[in-house]
């Protein structure tokens, strides 16, 4: 029904059109109206009576009488939609219970019990929240369906902008779902548009997060984004592998890469962000910068160019054939030595662009495959040098800004270029690595040459030419880098996890397959005790869950990690350390016995629960 007019003079259509609305009769101005169509002689009393009479619905009061029905049925009125909301979470944490308590508990039901709970079922009766549920529901999916923009934005100009009503719908989540799914359909109606603003203001940026059509919205943009931004930061001082890390990181992926031009802002955001803040922030906040940009597929010229953008000032002049020569090589995803000798000879100059234009992700990766990769070297001798170059200068020149002028500080370019040069002449030939090792070790110590070392341990252990049996020199390589560099525990982390993967799909007899999935649980355990350990135990607990590693294998992990541990210990920690050593089908009571350490982590945890 299209909603009366609340106040003013009325014209004679307007009283005939009124008059003929369903349910007119229950308005407030329905006296007004009538007297008015009397005076005008538009209506005999009788004739007045007849048309609102025939008119009348009584919608509303159908309501009140269903509800009163359920009432009289034995619904409590008075039930809170707190309570109700309670009983609802405890049967969520029943839910929530891992697959091995789940067992045990279907083990532990008897057949009565089986047979009683579907009757509890049947008996149970709907609380007066569902009934509203039911009714809520009702309107919503009508409104959806009848909803006219132009006439709501009709009502919303004649209003001045303001609607009275609105602040209350929108403190129902029901409600504010129905503007989510209704301006995802009218993205140009200014009513939802301003409704949107309005749910952003309160304060609901999680759900408007999952909105497409308001986040083009700049403000309600920029408020998702520092939501976001701020718990991801704190969530990356746990290790950028935690599951909680990943979760956030790829809802802000999903929102920011929606279009073109929230990509730009936020790249552009995350840019001056970086260099705003300093330490575990800043790589925070450029570790989340290149996760946007691997995302974008394809893509890699026109973000390359934006990067590029970005770092050309009226200060800094970036020479447009060292941007042209990038460009080529990103977006063919390819080095060559041509466009690697016009960088060359700019960076070989007294005041050379900007290190940061070559410290691009992509274009060090490639010159890191092109140096450290298994199966040698893929540089011409001629050009090695410049390659090598390049790279130690991306990974060891220091900027600074003093009056927006840049400073350098070469002192260890040419350290690093010696250590790239040695390291790789040591991995030239695969066969003498292992008698090569103190050598290549001594050489990890740089962290440009550990990037590269690890990138070598990778693509020997994951090539799928080499299967049977693992040497030991790889697992050497990874456990000393990761020990010396903190910043490529990450690194470790991934390379483990791939390798544990292809072996667990190896056609090999089961103890084959076992003893050398033990030999990467020793590599996590190792990361576990140089400070990677959310990460670990939470990837432990995931493979246990999802049935990827054996029992033994967990209680041999577990056993590890409590030798390494001690008291006092962090919440996460415990909560997931205690899911592993508390399950049967892993720790059975004699086991637990054998090893008084797990008794002991128990007990402590209980007692701390108690406290």
């Amino acid at each position: 029904m299209d909603r009366p007019e609340t106040s003013g003079e009325y014209e004679t259509d307007e009283l005939m059109r009124l008059m003929k609305c369903n349910d007119f009769i229950l308005e407030s101005q329905a006296e007004e109206v009538v007297e008015s169509c009397l005076n005008k002689k538009l209506f005999f009393i009788k004739s007045a009576a007849e048309s609102l009479s025939q008119n009348y619905k009584g919608s509303s009061h159908l309501c009140n009488l269903i509800f009163d029905w359920f009432n009289a049925i034995g619904l409590d009125p008075t039930e809170t939609k707190e309570e109700n909301t309670s009983n609802e979470e405890k049967a969520t944490e029943e839910e929530k219970e891992t697959p091995t308590t789940s067992k045990k508990r279907k083990k532990n039901v008897t057949k009565k019990e089986k047979e009683a709970s579907p009757k509890k079922e049947i008996q149970k009766s709907p609380t007066f929240n569902t009934i509203s549920t039911y009714v809520e529901d009702t309107l919503a999916t009508m409104l959806k369906k009848e909803f006219q923009p132009d006439c709501a934005d009709s009502i919303f100009g004649e209003l001045g902008g303001g609607i009275e009503w609105l602040p209350e719908l929108i403190s129902c989540k029901i409600w504010r779902e129905m503007i989510y799914t209704l301006i995802e359909s009218h993205p140009q109606c200014l009513m939802l548009n301003f409704a949107v603003k309005l749910i952003s203001d309160a304060g609901y940026q999680t759900e408007i997060a999952n909105v497409n059509t308001a986040t083009q919205q700049l403000e309600i943009f920029t408020r998702i984004f520092l939501t976001s931004i701020d718990s991801l930061l704190s969530e990356y001082r746990n290790g950028e592998h935690t599951a909680q890390y990943e979760t956030q990181l790829a809802e802000l992926v999903r929102i920011v890469c929606q279009s073109e031009h929230t990509y730009l802002y936020t790249a552009a955001l995350l840019e001056v962000l970086s260099r705003e803040v300093n330490g575990i922030d800043s790589a925070a906040c450029h570790h989340i910068l290149q996760t946007l940009r691997s995302t974008l597929k394809g893509h890699e010229q026109e973000t390359t160019a934006f990067r590029c953008a970005m770092l050309h000032t009226a200060e800094d002049q970036v020479a447009s054939h060292v941007v042209q020569a990038l460009l080529t090589m990103t977006s063919k995803q390819e080095l060559n030595p041509a466009d690697i000798s016009h960088i060359y000879q700019q960076y070989i100059l007294p005041h050379p662009p900007p290190a940061e234009v070559i410290r691009d992700p992509l274009f060090i990766e490639m010159l890191i495959d092109s140096l450290f990769h298994c199966d040698g070297s893929k540089v011409n001798m001629e050009h090695r040098e410049k390659y090598i170059y390049l790279l130690a200068y991306a990974s060891s020149v220091f900027e600074s800004y003093k009056n927006k002028r840049r400073n350098q500080t070469r002192v260890e370019l040419d350290v690093t270029r010696s250590a790239i040069e040695r390291a790789t002449s040591l991995i030239e030939n695969l066969d003498e690595v292992l008698s090569e090792l103190p050598d290549l070790l001594r050489e990890a110590r740089v962290p440009v040459v550990a990037t590269g070392l690890l990138y070598f341990a990778e693509t020997y252990l994951l090539s799928e030419s080499r299967i049977g049996d693992l040497p030991v020199w790889p697992f050497v390589l990874i456990d000393q880098t990761a020990s010396l560099h903190p910043n490529l525990h990450s690194t470790a982390f991934t390379l483990c996890t791939k390798l544990y993967e292809k072996v667990s799909k190896q056609p090999e007899a089961a103890e084959v397959i076992m003893e050398r999935q033990r030999l990467l649980v020793d590599r996590f355990i190792h990361l576990f005790s140089i400070g990677f350990a959310i990460p670990v135990l939470e990837k432990i607990h995931k493979m246990y869950r999802d049935a990827l590693i054996d029992s033994s294998l967990v209680r041999y992990f577990s056993i590890e990690v409590l030798e390494i541990v001690s008291p006092p210990y962090s919440k996460i920690l415990s909560n997931l350390l205690i899911q592993l050593v508390s399950d049967e089908e892993i720790f059975e009571v004699s086991l637990r016995e054998k090893h008084p350490i797990v008794s002991e982590f128990i007990a402590h945890y209980q007692s701390g629960q108690k406290n």
